[in-house]
């Protein structure tokens, strides 16, 4: 019963028999409507978010473009798409019919993980499809994760504990000091130079990872739960040493993180010489990356209910760099850097890092926070029901022309800021 009101609700909410006010709240439900209602493939109990092909004409029974072919190596773009319906199940309040509705497509997207990947062998996909880097393999343990709290089911945990266990084997070296190289050269994809030294800022959300399969109780093999929690420290003192800007790689007053760092020689540096120009930190085009940011914050303030307060002083430092340096003139957040993870991290900086804020940068978040959203509705609005990624400003270079917000993983991230945001709106 409850799933059939979720799912009369839902159509109320794409039909238009359902009047939203402006609200933020009304914003947040339409925000996971619409893309519901453009990325949804099937039906309601046994369908799953899926890669459109906006050059196939043929309709779907939803009334949208049919789905590009399977591939196996999307698994981290899929997971990018089911953590908007976590993030709306995770903070709607009771009472708001879509909650249901986010659940129950997250249980329905977990079957057709299980369906596609039946024999997922884990160990021997990382640098294959579906971990072709460590990126991939930092989403895609995240999303399992998250399909283990929707679902209960243990196959997920279990599947996120392996990945995060032979990821770590793998792609873990010494170089730099520590942390997880992006890929190696024996990658079935390649790995073209400098690829394989660089220590990409992505360790904040793998560490992340870590931490909560460790919280639930999860471990692999040889690698116990205490040992997993004792990997994500240490991927999280290493950055905190070396990737940070605080460094003495390249001294900055912020606590922000580069988007990577590798060896020249003996010596570490920047990735893509970002030292050289440090305060290039801007829409499509940075040399720091938002949504790590927010995770490096969050895994500093998990670590600091262990460890002390070493680490939250440095997340309210990183989230005071952001509040500093991440928001444009009109108070909204930049989208820096990636926009098909953009603001994978907004959850976990809400929950772990805002309660460590004093009561002013918890004024200032708020408001940031609702000035971003708005800016994605009132500025981002597609025809299609999607969001564009350039809430902040109007992108006019190469690269943003191919970041369209009908691609999944682009268009799952502003419904995510939209659907935050209501926890401090009206």
């Amino acid at each position: 019963m409850r799933r059939l009101f979720a799912t009369l609700a839902l159509a109320g909410l794409l039909c238009g028999f359902v009047l939203l006010t402006p609200t933020d709240s009304g914003n947040a439900q339409r925000a996971y409507s619409s893309f519901v209602g453009r990325f949804w493939l099937g039906d309601f109990g046994s369908g799953h978010f899926g890669i459109i092909n906006n050059n196939v004409q043929t309709q779907t029974s939803t009334g949208i473009a049919m789905e590009t072919p399977f591939q196996s190596g999307w698994l981290w773009q899929y997971a990018q798409a089911w953590n908007v319906p976590y993030v709306y199940w995770e903070t709607a309040p009771a009472g708001d019919p879509l909650k249901a509705d986010a659940q129950a497509r997250l249980v329905s997207k977990w079957a057709w993980v299980k369906a596609n990947w039946p024999n997922f062998s884990i160990c021997g996909n990382v640098g294959s499809t579906p971990a072709q880097a460590m990126d991939d393999a930092t989403w895609v343990s995240s999303g399992l994760i998250q399909l283990y709290d929707a679902t209960s089911d243990a196959t997920a945990l279990q599947d996120a504990a392996n990945l995060l266990t032979c990821a770590y084997a793998r792609w873990y070296t010494t170089q730099t000091g520590g942390g997880l190289a992006y890929c190696d050269a024996s990658d079935t994809t390649g790995c073209p130079s400098p690829e394989p030294l660089t220590k990409a800022s992505y360790n904040g959300q793998f560490a992340l990872a870590m931490l909560e399969c460790a919280a639930r109780g999860c471990s692999s093999g040889s690698i116990s739960n205490l040992q997993m929690i004792a990997d994500a420290k240490g991927i999280a003192d290493w950055a905190n040493a070396v990737e940070i800007r605080t460094s003495a790689v390249c001294p900055q007053s912020d606590s922000l993180y580069w988007t990577g760092v590798w060896l020249n020689g003996s010596t570490i540096v920047t990735a893509e010489n970002e030292c050289a120009n440090p305060n290039n930190i801007a829409p499509a085009s940075s040399v720091t990356q938002l949504s790590n940011n927010l995770s490096y914050a969050a895994l500093n303030a998990k670590l600091s209910a262990t460890y002390g307060s070493a680490y939250s002083t440095l997340a309210t430092q990183t989230a005071a760099s952001i509040l500093a340096k991440e928001v444009d003139p009109n108070g909204v957040l930049i989208n820096d850097r990636d926009a098909r993870t953009a603001l994978y991290g907004l959850l976990p900086f809400d929950t772990y890092v805002y309660p460590l804020l004093s009561p002013s940068q918890q004024a200032a978040w708020r408001s940031t926070m609702l000035a971003t959203a708005r800016s994605i509705v009132r500025q981002g609005a597609q025809p299609d029901g999607t969001y564009r990624p350039d809430w902040d400003v109007v992108w006019n270079t190469g690269w943003a022309a191919s970041t369209c917000s009908d691609q999944l993983e682009v268009g799952a991230q502003q419904p995510v800021a939209v659907i935050s945001a209501r926890t401090y709106g009206y």
